[in-house]
């Protein structure tokens, strides 16, 4: 019997959908391996409209003690991070996980709403999305010393 095949869909497309029903003030379009340390979250104020954020510099972990760590995990659950493991990855620019924006501004321009090529399923999941969102749409991008920024 022949298998059916699989759809998968794009990033943009969810943040998209989040992007224009959002009620909050601020949209982080973090992927699901972010972890936000103490006084992360704590440190936004007002973003200014039509511009991307983005951290200065996020930890990133050690692929060894990545497999441990999920091993170990019992989700959901909170815990704290042994920060020991992960080093510093200064970021140049706006990267997928890490695109902070004002909630009018997504409201109001969504996210890649238009490119035909990241609101489409695919049949296999070759690419990310990356740094597409601020160089579409946006003109300003901005580095934020954020605290405390994680990626598994």
């Amino acid at each position: 019997m022949p298998m059916a095949a699989s759809i998968i869909y794009q990033r943009p497309i969810g943040r998209n959908i989040v992007a224009k029903l959002t009620n909050a003030d601020i949209v982080w379009f973090a992927d699901c391996d972010y972890i936000f340390g103490r006084d992360c979250l704590d440190y936004f104020g007002t973003l200014s409209d039509n511009i991307v954020y983005h951290p200065e510099v996020i930890y990133r972990i050690e692929r060894k003690i990545k497999v441990q760590m999920i091993r170990a995990a019992r989700v959901p659950n909170i815990i704290d991070v042994d920060t020991s493991h992960f080093k510093p990855d200064y970021l140049r620019r706006a990267i997928g996980g890490a695109q902070i924006i004002s909630g009018d501004t997504t409201r109001e321009m969504g996210y890649l709403p238009l490119d035909a090529e990241w609101q489409q399923s695919l049949d296999k999941y070759s690419r990310d999305d990356g740094s597409a969102c601020w160089r579409n749409q946006f003109t300003t991008v901005e580095k934020l010393a954020i605290p405390a920024v994680y990626v598994m």
